[in-house]
């Protein structure tokens, strides 16, 4: 009796290469979503640092050129940092101004006000943010060497940034 011999797979090795190849198939769809995921992170921290960034800039630029005139609120509201400008020191900004950066707690707003020191008049309101999770000024007024100790909280969809700097301010010293 002659044997043919037919040519193809058996049960057995089909199954084995069906099995490898869903090991293979779960592994890259893992690593994908790996991918994806950190990639969210990732943008959430680089959009967060990016604000970071702009605020405590924007803050800097400001406060460096107050009068020392300087007071930190920290009520069950807001939490404020208030000083004012006497002199023409900044482009666009009157004489005998004050400004005030205020955290509003319910919704994470930060906003940016200046006013007129005489009449109390609000000149513009701007906010500057609204994922500034924690904004602490307590305590930090240095009164011999003139820093203002900044430290904010940036959250952008769960990511946060932790931000400290020091603004010295200048005035008229």
């Amino acid at each position: 009796m002659v044997r043919s011999r037919q040519k193809g797979f058996t049960l057995i090795e089909l199954a084995i290469t069906v099995t490898i190849a869903s090991i293979l198939v779960c592994m890259t769809t893992s690593l994908m979503l790996a991918t994806v995921k950190f990639g969210k992170l990732l943008s959430d921290r680089v959009e967060a640092t990016r604000e970071a960034r702009i605020v405590v800039s924007d803050m800097t630029n400001i406060l460096r050129f107050s009068t020392g005139n300087l007071t930190c609120i920290n009520d069950s509201a807001n939490q404020s940092v208030a000083v004012s400008i006497e002199d023409h020191h900044l482009g666009g900004v009157p004489a005998n101004s004050g400004v005030i950066y205020r955290r509003t707690k319910s919704n994470n707003n930060l906003r940016r006000i200046f006013y007129n020191l005489t009449d109390n008049i609000t000149r513009s309101d701007i906010l500057l943010s609204q994922n500034v999770q924690f904004f602490n000024t307590t305590g930090a007024w240095n009164n011999v060497s003139g820093e203002l100790a900044l430290e904010l909280q940036f959250t952008v969809n769960g990511t946060t940034v932790p931000v400290k700097t020091k603004v010295k301010l200048l005035g008229d010293r």
